[in-house]
């Protein structure tokens, strides 16, 4: 660096991982720059560590190297931090990969605005064993969001993206060497006093291996989380897992609950005792040797960069007891730390995201006994309520549903009670309401009164509507009747939870199903499960060869029958990577779902630049158009549509594939954000004009 003026300095703390440090070292030294410098602190190495980093500094790669016994990581930081001589401070894992474009814009914002004391952001995941499994630790941005609104007065970031100003340092303090979990006990020390910055980006994967504190160390991590939460009077947020009794009373409070469901999730929870189809690409994962290092660092770095290609970006400050008033809108469901059900679905992330990216805040709709917390919601002073789902506002007894079912006519007043008390809710508050329709209704049988009755109320009241696509309108007012005003908010890449498109010959390979002239796909999700009878029954009664059929999904499983031949391949519920292989395996993917407003299998498909079979209506007019076969709505359109399928060329098929391909790159979550800001803005213009203007009646 010579005696250039450094603005960062980048701090390793090491201690025999050489195989991990000569990959993620070099990664470094390329990324560094010219105003920066790197330490590399190690703990009396024993595996060639010291020669391998004296070699580097002596060739002039590496700045400062340190190698004597220590009593730890966070000893071993505290000493890269008092030889730093940058105006900034990053601290670098050994074994993980980081985005060094995300660290270039977390330096110069913390450049830019010299009030922020420290940086932190989102992390990523990835286990040695299944690296294709990674994904995003959603619970760190949802922590930061409600500490942003003052829910809370402490929260946890994770310690790889931390970045940190040399100067607050005595503001901030060391790292803590009497504790394993470092980055927990810096953050819950650190929030109380410090001006955080936050930065959406994916700025680091953490690669979970053999090694790892976490697994050597996960009793001892447990009980100083218990032990730091009591000190800090931090309140951790719930483990996913939700006790039995409370989702069995949940799917007995919901209206639109069946039997079908629990059959479903029985014949899962079988094909899993009995070692079935539907677990074999996990068994096969977990039981494949473990990666090298260089492999492992080198799929995170390609992970991170396919996350944030596809991720609203923005940068936020924030302080405890001091949050900065922003337009709020109050979205119901919104992921938080308290939703064990939301908090870590990746396009509500992605939306409430891109939503905060363009100014806003997303705050979490407050709940009291089951029911909307209408006292609540007014302190809160959000600018705009937007609903997804309108069943998650109420919890209909049993009473009401049994009622419901006697009903042939209208609702019993006793069953209507609670949704005419929701309508009052409405009618008292003095925002917009704006609900984006997902679908119609959201099962077709005799329980349908109790949501029909409860989404017509809620259209009735609702001030606009957001749209997946244009083509949802017919559908909407034909049902509803009257029109409302609209914006179009088309969804984004829905690759991000199962990973980077491959190869189909490569996904084949991986699935085992060979050489296969033609491959039908058939993907049901918790959202929208759908029955594959009416497909498996279109698909045996054709004579298409060696042509197989994936039937992948909660609820995919005991459909094959012995005399189908390996033409039936069930997968049942099963990992990230093995959909991914299950969509780019498939020449075609089947969603024969009859009046669905919006398919998140059509959406998928089109991420992997897969056509599919569906019925002409809602979204998929548009979201694939030209990268669609009709299913024709009378009895024998899926005939006749997988018959067209078979029937298509090689070219003709590679036809269809990029207009899916082109679907998708027209669709992004950066448009869904500002499309939904300005319709928020406009309706709050639109309401203010009405409040102000004369009365012309007295």
């Amino acid at each position: 660096m010579n005696d250039m003026h450094c603005r960062l300095s980048y701090i390793i703390s090491t201690r025999n991982r050489l195989p991990f440090l000569s990959v993620t070292l070099p990664l470094l030294m390329g990324a560094r720059q010219a105003d920066e410098e790197i330490i590399v602190v190690d703990g009396a190495s024993t595996d060639g560590t010291v020669d391998y980093v004296r070699n580097l500094q002596e060739r002039g790669d590496i700045d400062v190297f340190v190698s004597e016994p220590d009593r730890g990581e966070a000893h071993g930081l505290n000493k890269g931090c008092l030889l730093a001589r940058g105006d900034l401070i990053k601290v670098v894992s050994d074994d993980d990969a980081f985005d060094f474009g995300a660290i270039r814009m977390c330096r110069e914002y913390m450049l830019d605005h010299p009030e922020v004391d420290l940086m932190a952001g989102n992390v990523g995941d990835m286990a040695a064993e299944s690296p294709a499994d990674a994904s995003v630790m959603w619970s760190y941005a949802n922590e930061h969001r409600s500490f942003r609104q003052g829910a809370t007065g402490r929260f946890f970031f994770n310690g790889l993206p931390i970045m940190l100003r040399r100067t607050s340092i005595p503001l901030l303090g060391l790292f803590a060497t009497g504790v394993i979990a470092v980055d927990l006990e810096y953050s819950l020390r650190t929030t109380a006093t410090a001006c955080i910055g936050w930065c959406d980006s994916v700025i680091a994967l953490r690669i979970d291996h053999g090694k790892s504190n976490f697994r050597t160390m996960r009793k001892r991590c447990d009980e100083e989380r218990r032990r730091l939460a009591a000190w800090y009077d931090w309140k951790p947020p719930p483990f996913p897992r939700t006790p039995l009794a409370t989702r069995w009373r949940r799917r007995l409070h919901h209206p639109v609950r069946t039997g079908r469901q629990v059959t479903t999730r029985l014949n899962d929870w079988l094909s899993r005792r009995q070692e079935g189809g539907g677990t074999q690409h996990a068994r096969t994962s977990s039981a494949a040797a473990t990666a090298s290092p260089q492999d492992l660092l080198s799929m995170a770095k390609d992970r991170l960069d396919e996350w944030n290609r596809q991720m609203p970006v923005a940068m936020r400050l924030s302080r405890a007891g001091a949050s900065t008033r922003r337009p709020r809108v109050a979205m119901l469901p919104v992921p938080s730390i308290t939703d064990v059900q939301t908090r870590d679905d990746p396009h509500l992330q992605l939306l409430a995201q891109a939503i905060e990216a363009e100014g806003w805040d997303v705050i979490a709709v407050p709940f009291r006994r089951h029911q909307l917390d209408f006292r609540a919601l007014q302190a809160l002073e959000p600018d705009v309520l937007h609903l997804h789902y309108p069943q998650r506002l109420l919890r209909f007894s049993a009473a009401d549903i049994l009622l419901s079912l006697r009903a042939s006519g209208p609702l019993p007043r006793h069953a209507q009670r609670p949704i005419d008390a929701l309508a009052e809710v409405f009618r008292r508050l003095e925002i917009p309401i704006v609900w984006q329709i997902h679908d119609l209704i959201t099962q077709r049988s005799r329980l349908r009164s109790l949501d029909e009755s409860l989404q017509r109320m809620v259209y009735a009241h609702c001030d606009g509507l957001i749209l997946h696509e244009e083509s949802c309108f017919a559908a909407i007012t034909d049902f509803f009747g009257a029109a409302k005003p609209f914006v179009v908010s088309r969804l984004g890449d829905y690759s991000f939870e199962y990973g980077r498109a491959c190869e189909r010959q490569e996904a084949r390979l991986r699935l085992g199903l060979g050489a296969r002239s033609l491959v039908f796909a058939h993907v049901s999700t918790p959202q929208h499960q759908s029955d594959p009878t009416e497909i498996l029954k279109a698909f045996r009664r054709q004579a298409l060869g060696d042509a197989v059929i994936l039937l992948a999904g909660q609820g995919m499983t005991g459909f094959a029958r012995t005399g189908d031949g390996g033409r039936v391949v069930e997968y049942g519920r099963t990992t990230p990577s093995c959909m991914r292989d299950v969509f780019c395996a498939a020449d075609f993917v089947v969603d024969s779902a009859d009046q669905r407003m919006t398919s998140r299998i059509v959406r998928t498909a089109m991420s992997y630049s897969r056509p599919v079979l569906a019925r002409a209506y809602g979204a998929t007019i548009d979201m694939a158009r030209g990268a669609a076969i009709t299913i024709d709505d009378d009895p024998g359109g899926v005939d006749r549509a997988m018959i067209k399928a078979c029937a298509l060329t090689s070219d003709e098929r590679r036809l269809l594939e990029r207009a899916a391909a082109q679907r998708s790159r027209e669709r992004s979550w950066r448009d869904v954000g500002r499309s939904c800001v300005r319709f928020y803005d406009d309706l709050r213009a639109s309401q203010d004009t009405r409040t102000q203007a004369p009365n012309l009646c007295s």
